[in-house]
């Protein structure tokens, strides 16, 4: 008989569960980028698995939106502003389901610094795709992460907001 399969790897970090309900996206909407940062507990980052889906407001077109959307994780400066893009992961409409579900995104980054805050930044389709990109995001009276922050771009603009106890829902494997 075969041998059984070994445990699947438990998330170096996580911030999800019950708390967290549907937030959307997308350049039609005003938000373009969101944004969750974390603490590098090991040097090595393979993947991140968030609930990702797409939405849309009325003006979707068949197959979803066009383009993409992508997920980066970045570095950061010490206001937790995006600098240094170390990978991304780009999504079509047709990679994503239209409820939100557990998406594995294999990043493979090796040589990050343990203690340093990085950022998992969501980028939402472009104005005119025709729809949007769902993620979850917790609002309360706590950050049920509070290691790091959320934070959003409006518009495609450059200047960063902090969203106190806000949080995406995000899991972080060494």
């Amino acid at each position: 008989p075969n041998p059984p399969a070994p445990p699947s790897p438990a998330p170096d970090q996580s911030a999800a569960g019950d708390i967290f309900t549907n937030a959307s996206i997308s350049g039609d909407s005003g938000f373009t980028n969101r944004m969750q940062t974390f603490v590098a507990q090991h040097t090595t980052l393979s993947k991140v698995v968030m609930p990702l889906g797409q939405a849309c407001g009325g003006t979707c077109t068949p197959g979803g939106f066009s383009g993409n959307m992508s997920v980066k994780i970045v570095t950061l400066d010490g206001s937790n502003n995006p600098v240094t893009t170390l990978g991304t992961i780009n999504l079509t409409a047709a990679q994503l389901s239209w409820s939100s579900k557990a998406t594995t995104l294999p990043f493979a980054l090796t040589g990050l610094t343990i203690g340093n805050s990085y950022g998992i930044e969501v980028v939402g389709p472009t104005a005119g795709s025709g729809g949007s990109t769902v993620l979850y995001l917790y609002t309360g009276p706590t950050n049920p992460y509070p290691a790091g922050v959320e934070r959003y771009k409006w518009n495609g603009g450059s200047t960063w907001t902090t969203e106190s106890n806000w949080a995406l829902a995000f899991e972080v494997f060494q």
